[in-house]
């Protein structure tokens, strides 16, 4: 099947440690940029009770779930990568917390239906083959009440094509599908009783391309003025579909 066939792809790819070890360049400026998609998930786990269970998906070498872990959510995380998986255990250790680490392909998983409270998913959608039978698997795992955290990248930002192509990292794949920003949360709408969602960064790009040529100190004078912008095109019909990150909450 060309699903399997991907997914032994994606599992040999990041078993030879692709985007693990890769430095990105200007990484201060790129976590910068990403904070604001970072305190929009923040505030809404800021709304979780301690002690809920999650599940982090294609949780890599764990720093989401260590991040919710530290929150006090008890989590388990799962990726296909056993190497992977081999070094998010050293980091949990390394960081005092207690993680349920699993080597596993989440779309042939066996959890049982309505054991997490919440499952997180960080730019893992994209590298699926089958999201919608993945969307509908996540739903049962899910509590009644529960509820699911997606932040993937959007297809169309040409800044992000840009930088792709004139700044390659080893952090993507040859298989992997961002989104358009409407389908994506179109398709947490065919199995999710609610949904609230956020785009993020369409200009904002350019200070990264700045960055890399220019250094990272002009990157955030850039960014700086940037922002503003995308403050204000992010809420416009069709503009704000070349946003670079879509993040969504859904609801059980």
């Amino acid at each position: 099947m060309v699903s399997d066939s991907i997914k032994k792809s994606e599992r040999a790819i990041y078993n030879r440690g692709y985007g693990e070890s890769d430095i990105l360049p200007n990484k201060i400026l790129l976590n910068r940029l990403l904070s604001k998609r970072d305190k929009w998930i923040d505030d809404r786990l800021k709304g979780l009770r301690s002690g809920m269970s999650v599940l982090d998906v294609g949780c890599g070498i764990g720093n989401t779930s260590i991040k919710l872990a530290k929150r006090g959510f008890n989590v388990t995380g799962i990726d296909i990568s056993d190497k992977r998986i081999s070094t998010a255990k050293t980091h949990a250790e390394h960081m005092n917390v207690n993680i349920c680490f699993l080597v596993g392909d989440i779309e042939n998983s066996e959890f049982t239906d309505g054991c997490f409270d919440l499952i997180s998913c960080t730019a893992i959608l994209h590298h699926l083959p089958d999201v919608e039978t993945d969307l509908d698997k996540f739903s049962k795992f899910l509590k009644d009440g529960g509820s699911i955290i997606a932040t993937e990248p959007g297809l169309l930002n040409p800044f992000a094509f840009i930088r792709r192509k004139l700044f390659p990292t080893s952090v993507h794949t040859p298989d992997e599908h961002p989104f358009v920003p409407s389908r994506f949360i179109r398709l947490f709408q065919k199995y999710f009783s609610k949904v609230e969602f956020k785009y993020f960064y369409i200009f904002s790009l350019i200070a990264l391309l700045i960055g890399k040529i220019l250094g990272e100190k002009a990157g955030l004078i850039f960014l700086k003025l940037l922002e503003p912008v995308d403050a204000v095109f992010t809420r416009i019909p069709f503009v704000k579909e070349l946003s670079w990150i879509i993040t969504v909450h859904a609801y059980k």
